[in-house]
């Protein structure tokens, strides 16, 4: 009943949006860039000159709106850092226009009077350039763009020193990541110590945790969109970098001069070379470790002409780790060798066209993740010769081929509306385990493989943007998923039509009040065993045993804007359904292949907190403190007795503080303070002794009864027991020097910075007087990072 009066609602709002839609008007519209480079200019704020009409440049540059045909108008043209534009033209028909800013004059503030201005704030909504993310230190002096993402209310990262994310309760996987529109399955290297991203190449970032438009889908926790920069139409640009852990390299330029433009970076780890050397130094041939990571972007765009461009970007990277060992003694030589791979692969074409009202854009593309081991042992026997081999593989794979199809059209400067469609073929390769050996001239060659499964998903969304009377507006829309797969021989289908709703008040121009209702629906499942750090999840699609998915989620918030301040205080409740998770003591790699018998499904979660941001710019200071104060649960039939406990990252209190000051314009020092709650996790409250009886034999003396005391443990109620709060802080100080061709840049940073020993784990030993006692392992200690970077 709740869900038939909200979509009755909705529909209402959209044909109030149609009734607003039709006026005798002239339409005007066009796109913002850099006039040196041609880069879109997202966000810029375009008006006449008494701001009665200011309309904002969206993610592509675009922007329009609607007046009364008159003889003369004046536009003004305003982005931070580059200078104004004044450009006067005849309003007595549709225009598009083309508008070029060059870089100069800092505009520091931009006073909007106008409460037509749609997508200034979005409750639940934040975006990151660059140069923020930059500036907040991290670990191993690199980057990183999702650990910034972590400083954000409502955002954490799970373990110390991880990248993934976890949004309002969710875990990494409901979380979906979009590079250029596509998705990417595992976002991270070094087991989630940093994120795939290369902030140089990001033009645009944003992150959403609640009051989602309809043209997300997919998942049930969070959203993050990247755009990747177009590259140069103007003139070539290069970077490299050197660090303790990458090297880098950055270029952009023209392919043909306001035709087609390019950008390109890469990067690549120095682990694999610095062990190689260790070891060539010390002269180690029966031991070889290698760790190999590599990243590599590319987007070409090509203009056919004012009306139409095409683009095309590429992705590709991952981990390599090898491990190679011999030994000998009198009897035997032994060699036994280790390969890990993972990584992702994604590669998208699109058309984009242009005309007065909307903006039509086609895109194909495919994304893959896998992951697989693969390891050899030779045996051989010195007297006799006899050999013994063994080849053990494992393999996982999902690849998605995608076709999207969207439409944004500006039907009046009141209603600007979004459809779109997208259909996805998955393919889920669960796992592939394969055995091959030899003994003494007898094989075995084994291959236990979870059946490769195609499943379809077809998405539908439409959204519209309404300026509503009284100071009020809307985000209104739905999205629609059709989900089919084949599990197991047997056939699941799922269909659900998701609201979505945002509504803002702004009774100034300085202060917004808003409301959020969503529905989410996730149609795949992930099966972690990443304990270790290492990414062997196991992605595998709804079905009738684990079936989709579901959200919902209601926020309220406030925000203040006024003279460089920027306050906002959020509330939330989220619900999740049919959650899925591990039997007790169960393994993806033990036992029967079949995972559907291997879990427990109709999980529940709830997640509520208060989230608080703050966040002010000065001259030389940069502010920002965020704070979340919340609660999640979760509660399975089969698990805990049927009793609701704490999720493993359930953190009463989450605090993240940023300040950024520059004593010179080529110099800026960062410090980032993080406190949280410690995490939950289930320990042993108590043990004791188990007598086991059995056979066992001895020289001499045959058979006899054995007795033999094996330590049994038992526990509470699952994740009943808190390890200790964990804070650090980090520093940063970068300083920069003009050449005479380019700038040189030095990066010199200070992670953990007090050397505080958080814990990573905790575990029971015996210390020295044979007494059981609690112990804690800390992962990261106080770590030095150096970088230089050269740009010209």
């Amino acid at each position: 009943m709740k869900t038939s009066i909200f979509r009755l609602f909705i529909a209402l709002i959209f044909i109030f949006a149609a009734c607003l839609a039709f006026a005798q008007t002239i339409h005007i519209s066009g796109i913002v860039t850099d006039s040196g480079s041609g880069e879109s200019l997202i966000g810029a704020l375009v008006s006449n000159q008494d701001k009665t009409l200011v309309e904002v440049t969206n993610s592509k540059g675009y922007f329009n709106f609607f007046l009364p045909a008159r003889d003369t108008l004046v536009l003004q043209v305003q982005y931070v850092g580059y200078e104004t534009a004044s450009l006067g033209l005849e309003a007595t028909k549709d225009t598009v226009l083309n508008i070029g800013l060059r870089a100069g004059v800092s505009l520091q503030t931009v006073e909007v009077t106008s409460h037509s201005t749609r997508n200034q704030l979005e409750l639940g909504m934040a975006t990151l350039s660059p140069s923020e993310i930059e500036r907040i230190p991290t670990l191993f002096g690199e980057a990183d763009v999702l650990r910034a993402l972590q400083v954000l209310p409502g955002i954490s990262g799970g373990k110390e020193g991880t990248s993934l994310l976890y949004v309002r309760g969710g875990t990494p996987d409901q979380n979906i990541i979009l590079l250029d529109d596509i998705p990417i399955y595992f976002p991270a290297h070094l087991g989630g110590f940093l994120s795939v991203f290369e902030p140089r190449s990001i033009q645009q970032l944003k992150v959403y945790k609640g009051g989602f438009p309809a043209r997300y889908g997919g998942r049930v926790s969070g959203v993050v969109d990247i755009q990747m920069k177009d590259g140069n139409h103007k003139e070539v640009k290069k970077e490299i970098g050197l660090g303790l852990l990458f090297s880098r390299l950055f270029i952009e330029g023209p392919l043909r001069k306001e035709k087609t433009s390019f950008h390109f970076s890469a990067r690549r780890s120095f682990l694999d070379l610095l062990y190689s050397s260790a070891q060539l130094i010390i002269n180690s041939q029966d031991e070889r470790v290698s760790y190999g990571i590599l990243d590599a972007n590319l987007k070409i765009k090509h203009k056919l002409d004012n009306n139409n461009q095409l683009y095309f970007s590429y992705y590709g990277g991952g981990d390599n780790i090898r491990l190679k060992f011999r030994g000998s003694n009198p009897q035997y030589t032994s060699r036994e060798t280790t390969r890990i791979r993972w990584g992702n692969q994604l590669a998208g074409l699109r058309w984009r066209h242009l005309r007065k009202r909307w903006v039509w854009s086609n895109a194909v593309s495919f994304t893959s993740f896998g992951y697989g081991t693969r390891s050899e042992f030779e045996r051989k026997e010195i007297v006799t010769g006899d050999k013994t081999n063994e080849i053990n593989q494992f393999q996982s794979k999902i690849v998605d081929f995608i076709f999207h199809s969207s439409a944004d059209f500006s039907l009046s400067n009141q209603v600007n509306v979004v459809s779109g469609i997208r259909a996805t073929r998955h393919n889920f390769q669960p796992s592939i385990e394969r055995f091959k050996g030899s003994i003494e001239g007898n094989s075995v060659d084994t291959s236990v493989s979870v059946s490769n499964t195609v499943n379809h998903e077809l998405s539908f969304y439409t959204e519209a943007n309404i300026q509503l009377p009284r100071n009020w507006s809307a985000n209104v829309g739905v999205h629609a998923n059709w989900f089919v797969s084949d599990v197991l021989r047997e056939s699941y289908q799922f269909l659900s039509v998701q609201p979505r709703l945002l509504l803002n008040y702004q009774p100034s121009p300085t202060w917004k009040h808003s409301l959020s209702i969503s529905q989410m629906v996730q149609p795949l499942h992930l099966l972690s065993n990443s304990g270790g750090g290492l990414p062997v999840d196991i992605w595998v699609p709804a079905s009738s045993v684990a079936p989709v998915e579901q959200s919902w989620l209601y926020a309220a918030g406030t925000g203040f804007y006024h003279k460089g301040w920027e306050i906002q205080l959020e509330a939330y409740y989220k619900t999740l359904t049919n959650l899925i998770a591990f039997q007790e003591g169960t393994s993806f790699f033990r036992g029967a292949t079949d995972w559907e018998s291997k879990i427990v499904a109709e999980g529940k979660g709830v997640s509520y907190g208060l989230e608080s941001f703050i966040k002010k710019h000065w001259t030389k200071w940069d502010l920002m403190i965020s704070y979340t104060l919340s609660r999640h649960q979760r509660t399975f039939p089969q698990l805990n007795n049927g009793l609701s406990f704490p999720y493993r990252y359930d953190r009463r209190h989450d605090l993240a503080l940023s300040i950024s000051f520059k004593p010179r314009d080529n110099q800026r020092l960062s410090f980032l303070w993080v406190y949280h709650s410690g995490d939950a996790l289930s320990l042993a409250q108590g043990g004791f002794d188990i007598l086991t009886l059995g056979f066992g034999s001895s020289p001499g003396s045959g058979f006899h009864l054995s007795e033999d005391y094996h330590e049994a443990h038992y526990y509470g109620s699952r994740n009943s027991f808190r390890m200790p709060d964990y804070h650090r802080l980090d520093l940063s100080w970068q300083v920069e020097k003009t050449m005479k061709k380019g700038i040189r840049k030095w990066i010199v940073g200070l992670y953990n910075s007090y050397n505080r020993i958080n814990p990573y784990y905790i575990y029971f030993d015996e210390n020295e007087r044979g007494e059981r006692q609690l112990y804690q392992f800390g992962l990261f200690p106080v770590l030095p990072a150096v970088s230089w970077v050269r740009s010209w």
